[in-house]
């Protein structure tokens, strides 16, 4: 069933972005990512085992300027894979994370995940991430 939708092409770039795709580059992100996960665990970890701990979870969003359909893909699974981090809708260029709580936005708000998938696609190291709100329960802006 896959093999008949890589026939196909969703988006305009899907092809020639992975062209781009830094091989070395790539190797690194992947070992970059598995210490977030590991760091992220940990976090929930000690919030989990902390019943007393307040915890506020929060939804966020953004918007990036990334370089194709598939480095908006990459991030947005990067971020779900991050315990703690949920990413819930992507259009465009506008993201939805859900969060369970303030701490686990920091690699976002600091643009250093949005970053590092830039630099799997290109050697330019320019601001990635745009626009971020934090809504409240009900989904409208704080």
């Amino acid at each position: 069933v896959n093999h008949r939708l890589k026939q196909h092409n969703f988006f305009d770039d899907e092809m020639d972005d992975l062209k781009k795709l830094r091989p070395g580059r790539a190797f690194y992100y992947l070992f970059w990512l598995i210490y977030q996960i590991l760091k992220s665990g940990f976090q929930v970890a000690f919030v989990v085992l902390r019943p007393g701990l307040p915890t506020k979870t929060q939804l966020m969003t953004f918007s990036v300027d990334l370089p194709s359909a598939h480095a908006k893909m990459i991030l947005g699974n990067s971020i779900t894979l991050t315990p703690g981090t949920l990413t819930i809708d992507i259009r465009g260029d506008m993201f939805t994370v859900h969060a369970l709580t303030s701490a686990s936005f920091d690699g976002i708000v600091s643009d250093e995940m949005p970053r590092q998938v830039l630099k799997l696609f290109s050697n330019e190291d320019r601001p990635v991430v745009r626009d971020i709100r934090f809504l409240n329960a009900s989904g409208e802006p704080k």
